[in-house]
């Protein structure tokens, strides 16, 4: 999905605020085992490389967003991921425990960027229903691009079949490779 940005295309709504027992703080704050189990979790990809201060974080482009139970940055109930690409903004991965959360970190997200020029673009999840309706709710919409995924061998993780995480809390995906 995509989205021009908030200096031509202002947000509707207000950003929402944490539930109570809910913090929402910069992703950097949060332990690199975490993200990986996270991401492990949602999208069946052991990734750790991938999730490290020096792969995110040594950008200065890159920024991102963790809402966790109170006082415990172990206890991700979402998170979101934000770097510049070509012409704007990449959001994702954005994996949350409920549709509120999603809609929270992805409001916050993209209001950090509010001031810069450029388009909003993710690779929304199309097996989470509810995926959708958090990104149009936002002013997003269709690209008018889809993507088919190939497994090696066919073996798409459990994490991402019918029934798995990702159909639940996988808002936005990251398909990033790591060497």
């Amino acid at each position: 999905m995509v989205r021009r940005g908030l200096g031509e295309q202002p947000m509707e709504g207000g950003l929402g605020h944490p539930q109570q027992g809910q913090e929402l703080f910069p992703l950097y704050r949060v332990p690199s085992e975490v993200l990986t189990k996270s991401d492990l979790e949602h999208s069946g990809l052991e990734r750790p490389n991938l999730w490290t201060d020096d792969a995110m974080f040594s950008r200065p482009d890159t920024f991102g967003f963790a809402l966790v139970k109170e006082g415990a940055t172990d206890a991700l109930e979402g998170w979101i991921l934000v770097r510049s690409c070509q012409h704007g903004f990449r959001f994702g991965p954005l994996y949350a425990t409920t549709k509120e959360n999603a809609n929270l970190l992805l409001r916050t997200a993209m209001k950090r960027v509010e001031k810069e020029e450029g388009t909003f673009i993710a690779e929304v999840w199309s097996q989470n229903p509810e995926a959708n309706a958090v990104f149009e709710g936002a002013g997003w919409r269709y690209a008018g691009m889809d993507y088919h995924r190939m497994w090696l061998n066919g073996l798409v993780p459990k994490e991402q079949q019918p029934g798995g995480l990702a159909e639940k809390q996988c808002f936005a995906i990251f398909d990033a490779g790591e060497g």
